[in-house]
């Protein structure tokens, strides 16, 4: 008698578990039918495409500041609705080697595209076998301006701090000089030159080599090429004294004219590779006898006329140097 009384429980509870078993399945699977039966039907949905454009005419500038989207009501099986819902959606590509810009004579910087025209295509973009019944907005507009180019020279934006006793022994050297700038006329208008991105460079020993982009500070603006080419060539420089006899220049034949010294000194920075190239021969000093006659002292500057390029003059000694008229 204990014994069935501990097994009829036991048994009971086998039971329970598998018609709660067979319950759950037949739930499961009527469920299933019913979604199946649902999906298979036929709806309408609204779907918003992202607009993506390729190949627009380089002709003009396209004024075009976002992103459209454009909406859709489409019809399809709720298979082909619900599987695009959660799938990764890609944008409406819309390509102008493939697709007519047309313009109306009343709108004379403003193109348009029917997408009414494209329903065939808006439902390719679509998975499965989906209708398009409707488009909005039924046309996309594109707004222009005209374009313009000139030539412009080319400016570096280049701020150097060099190291001690180094320096720059020529300009920056661009390659191209100009490039050709094409925009919207009112900015062509304003602009002298192309100015390149920013370049800082720190304690510069040797020469400075860089590919700079041309700075497009409005959006509209395109550079024919894009970059340039920069060169600044560095060396290290040493300062080097010359002694330049002075010459003087208009004197009457009745006069003569005495400077006290009659030799200056140019002090100059010389790259340190050249300074031997030089000689006083290179530099010439004058005093005209039409600053003497208006001086009201007894001192007058000498005048430099010739300095090489290679040359920095630093300053003169003496700055200023007697000087005696004396009759013939």
């Amino acid at each position: 008698m204990a014994a069935s009384t501990f097994r009829n429980p036991l048994f009971r509870l086998i039971q329970d578990d598998r018609k709660r078993s067979i319950f759950l399945f037949c739930l499961a699977l009527s469920s299933l039918f019913w979604i199946l039966s649902k999906l298979s039907r036929t709806y309408t949905a609204v779907i918003d495409l992202p607009i993506q454009y390729e190949h627009l005419p380089d002709d003009r500038i396209w004024l075009l500041d976002r992103v459209p989207t454009i909406t859709l009501e489409v019809e399809g099986y709720g298979f082909d609705l619900l599987g695009y819902r959660y799938r990764n959606r890609n944008n409406l590509v819309l390509d102008f080697d493939r697709v007519e810009l047309r313009q109306r004579r009343s709108e004379q910087q403003r193109a348009y595209v029917q997408l009414s025209e494209f329903r065939a295509g808006l439902a390719d973009e679509l998975s499965g076998s989906v209708n398009v019944l409707s488009v909005y907005p039924d046309t996309l507009y594109f707004p222009f301006a005209l374009r313009a180019d000139k030539p412009l020279p080319v400016k570096v934006d280049l701020a150097v701090v060099y190291k001690t006793g180094f320096g720059a022994t020529s300009d920056v050297i661009i390659d191209p000089p100009s490039v050709r700038v094409s925009g919207r006329s009112e900015v062509m208008d304003t602009l002298s030159r192309a100015i390149t991105e920013s370049w800082t460079v720190q304690n510069a020993e040797d020469t400075l080599r860089a590919t700079l982009r041309l700075a497009a500070w409005d959006s509209t603006l395109r550079f024919i090429p894009s970059e340039v080419e920069v060169l600044l060539p560095v060396e290290e420089f040493t300062e080097v004294a010359y002694e330049i006899p002075i010459q003087t220049l208009g004197l009457p034949d009745s006069l003569g004219l005495r400077l006290f010294p009659s030799r200056v000194k140019a002090i100059c920075r010389v790259p340190l590779s050249r300074y031997q190239e030089l000689s006083e021969a290179d530099f010439t000093a004058v005093v005209e006898f039409q600053q003497v006659r208006e001086t009201t002292g007894d001192r007058v500057r000498p005048n430099w006329t010739t300095i090489p390029d290679v040359a920095d003059l630093v300053r003169t000694e003496p700055e200023r140097v007697e000087f005696l008229i004396l009759r013939k």
